[in-house]
């Protein structure tokens, strides 16, 4: 199998200018499978003004991920039984947010795969949902 790369194409600021995939919908990041070169977008799911859940968007399928899933930790995209991304919520809740830690396929070995982690601040201000890495918006 060949070397898996994924790289995740953070757009920051999207959450404060970006009215995301639907109204409740959030956009969060792209990421590209430079294998196939197939992009798949991660929206925060908003439900009447509180974080419901995520929403992952690929060319082929539409996958939906409910609070508790994110809360406890969930697999976003698996390839051959091989998980390429997934996402817990710590410290987070559906009224004020927290902090998501995608997990995601650096590169694959038969010997030993190597993960990236990054982490993603999601919280509310004046009403309106904002992400920031690493101290940027």
């Amino acid at each position: 199998m060949k070397n898996i790369i994924i790289f995740l194409v953070i757009f920051l600021g999207l959450l404060s200018g970006n009215k995301g995939f639907a109204a409740d919908d959030k956009k969060l990041l792209t990421i590209i499978n430079t294998e196939t070169n197939e992009p798949a977008t991660l929206y925060l799911r908003l439900d009447q003004g509180q974080v419901s859940g995520l929403k992952l968007v690929t060319l082929k399928y539409t996958k939906l991920f409910d609070y508790a899933d994110v809360k406890s930790g969930t697999t976003l995209l698996k390839k051959s039984g091989i998980s390429i991304i997934s996402v817990k919520g710590i410290n987070i809740s559906p009224s004020s947010g927290g902090t998501l830690k995608l997990t995601y396929l650096k590169n694959f070995s038969l010997l030993g795969s190597t993960y990236g982690t990054i982490r993603i601040n999601v919280f509310k201000s004046n009403q309106e949902w904002i992400m920031a890495q690493n101290g940027r918006r």
